[in-house]
């Protein structure tokens, strides 16, 4: 490398000017190497349970996992209680008839899969009676159970059975979280259980939920803590509910819907429920959706719930509750 020194320069200046050249042309490989390091793309493992890949269960990948990094799922099923807590992972099956997730469902807080943020894809998630039932809860987690019920609606929650999805982490607050291409099936309680978070989005696209237990296809309530009440963006775009027991094929409740607003979007959803014929309309707006509003009345909100409504896009699905225009 040849340094060219103005005569100008005194020899002290330019003495000086070359030590800089040099100390910057050693300790330039290192700084690109330091900042290579930060900005590394995140990683995909392989989970295989013939332990052909990285990891032979779906936890051993989460828990190894970071912010952004992908659990790429091969064939089989998953006997699994899958927990995601406070940080975002991608799940994606190779095909959704073959990867399986199930869990025994008996008891509340054990389900096949607890996420709040990152990508669920080609996977089929299961809430069963069969398998090992876990442990049944301890006095103090009863405790913590019923200092979380919010209406009398749920005052049976200490032998409520779990979901085969649940949703509903603070880590949610302003992320997204999507299921594409999913069969998820509850043969307990509903099917997902969502407790929403401001300035998110919830999506599910292409996904077929069966509800085949007392509860719902979908169960969704608004958050009653400040700090984490806002908007959220609710879409379901081809999917297919399906309700064998329960009458309906969603639950919903609005809790604080002066702190939250929630964005409904349906397109081409086909809802399918065998005992909806038997419930009373008596005032509500639905057969097939169950509402309730902690503030006791009936609101002017989507099927008469306070703070939830129903965007113009919504349109193409079989039931006219969830078209904006009919």
């Amino acid at each position: 490398m040849k340094i060219y020194i103005d005569k100008r320069l005194t020899k002290k200046t330019a003495l000086i000017l070359i030590i800089a050249i040099t100390i910057g042309t050693i300790f330039t490989p290192t700084l690109k190497t330091v900042y290579a390091e930060e900005v590394s793309q995140p990683n995909e493992y392989i989970i295989a349970q013939d332990g052909s890949g990285d990891f032979s269960t779906i936890q051993e990948g989460v828990d190894a996992a970071k912010d952004g990094d992908t659990l790429l799922i091969q064939k089989g099923i998953y006997n699994e209680e899958v927990i995601i807590a406070n940080k975002e992972v991608n799940l994606i099956g190779v095909d959704k008839t073959s990867c399986i997730i199930q869990y025994n469902t008996l008891t509340y807080r054990h389900v096949p899969l607890t996420i709040a943020a990152g990508k669920v894809e080609n996977l089929t998630l299961r809430g069963t009676s069969i398998g090992v039932a876990p442990e049944s809860p301890k006095d103090e987690e009863f405790a913590q159970m019923d200092a979380e019920i919010s209406a009398n609606l749920w005052e049976h929650q200490k032998n409520y059975k779990g979901y085969a999805v649940h949703i509903d982490q603070n880590y949610l607050y302003e992320k997204q979280l999507s299921f594409k291409n999913c069969r998820i099936i509850s043969d307990n309680n509903h099917c997902v259980g969502i407790g929403t978070r401001g300035s998110s989005a919830i999506t599910f696209e292409a996904c077929d939920i069966i509800a085949k237990g007392e509860g719902s296809c979908v169960y969704l309530h608004d958050p009653t803590t400040s700090e984490v009440c806002g908007t959220v963006d609710f879409r379901m775009t081809d999917c297919k509910l399906t309700s064998y027991v329960s009458p309906f094929v969603m639950n919903m409740q609005s809790l604080m819907p002066e702190e939250n607003f929630i964005a409904l979007t349906f397109q081409n959803v086909t809802v399918y429920s065998k005992n909806a014929k038997n419930v009373k309309l008596d005032g509500r707006k639905s057969r097939y959706i169950e509402v309730y509003n902690a503030s006791g009345d009936f609101g002017e909100g989507w099927c008469g719930l306070n703070g939830y409504y129903l965007t113009a896009e919504s349109a193409g699905n079989t039931l006219d509750e969830m078209n904006a225009y009919y």
